[in-house]
């Protein structure tokens, strides 16, 4: 073979392994930009999945939380229960006060109950609302285990060891909606050392003010005191007393005697609180799952 043959012959086999090369190569680039692509759809899906969940969540945890706000508002249509920052104070403090007519209106456990209907009735989600433990009103004074309850249609408040050592007293106002109080004097009222006192100011009058009574004292957090109201005639129709026997250190227990009053009772502590009420809402769903009590103030 001659020498121009021979070179023909090898340039055309070099041609040849490099159009397989370049075949292959482009084999290579276009498997790698398919599984590029697969990736990118898998990762895109991904997104679009985690998008969605996220969607879910954020619209089941905007229906619980909706859910609560309203509960709260009902019970707090009723207790009209207030938690701010002590106005008389610049540290950091709590004003407690709750206003309610007593006894607890019977229609009262029944809006809760149709609330509770309606709502579970409602929710596309599979939710609940229980109100078999908040009865005429009971509730927890938080952070800790204080709490509020209407035993036998008295109110009855009671803070924990650590809130109690934080109270600097009660103002308890009883507005007699039918009747007037004819006088108001203390039964007993004891004194505390320098760290078991606590101010006490009790109002008791009319709807009008035609009548109306004034004590003021400082007295024990731990020992019993209290403080009687009687008609004209003299006798017993309300009764505000206070101290360990009535429920624990720092106690106020307010039993109207079977009459019919509006009463305010106000709180300050020398502590952040809130209050729930013994109630909770429940929500489960595919991607949501919580349970927890009311918070009314």
């Amino acid at each position: 073979m001659t020498s121009g043959k021979r070179r023909g012959a090898m340039a055309g086999a070099c041609s040849g392994r490099k159009g397989i090369a370049f075949a292959l190569s482009a084999l290579m680039l276009g498997i790698v930009a398919l599984m590029l692509a697969s990736m990118l759809a898998e990762q895109s899906s991904r997104t679009r999945q985690a998008a969605v969940r996220m969607a879910e969540l954020d619209n089941a945890a905007e229906f619980f939380n909706n859910a609560q706000r309203q509960a709260a508002k009902i019970i707090a249509g009723n207790s009209h229960m207030l938690v701010m920052p002590d106005p008389n104070t610049s540290i950091n403090a709590t004003y407690l006060t709750i206003t309610e007519t007593l006894p607890v209106s019977p229609y009262f456990a029944g809006e809760l109950e149709s609330y509770a209907n309606i709502t579970a009735n409602l929710s596309p989600y599979n939710l609940s609302v229980n109100f078999s433990g908040f009865g005429n009103g009971t509730y927890f004074i938080r952070p800790g285990e204080g709490n509020m309850t209407h035993p036998d249609g008295q109110m009855l408040l009671v803070p924990d060891a650590t809130q109690a050592e934080k109270l600097g007293g009660y103002v308890i106002d009883i507005v007699y909606l039918t009747g007037f109080p004819g006088n108001m004097q203390w039964e007993t009222q004891a004194a505390g050392g320098p760290n078991d006192n606590m101010s006490v100011t009790a109002r008791a009058h009319d709807s009008t003010f035609t009548v109306n009574h004034i004590l003021n004292a400082t007295i024990s957090k731990s020992s019993p005191s209290a403080i009687n109201i009687t008609d004209g005639t003299g006798a017993l129709i309300g009764l505000v007393s206070f101290g360990s026997p009535f429920g624990g250190k720092g106690a106020v227990l307010v039993d109207y005697l079977g009459g019919n009053i509006t009463l305010k009772t106000s709180a300050n502590f020398t502590q952040p609180l809130y209050v729930e009420a013994n109630a909770t809402i429940t929500l489960v769903s595919g991607v949501f799952n919580r349970t927890s009590l009311i918070r009314v103030g």
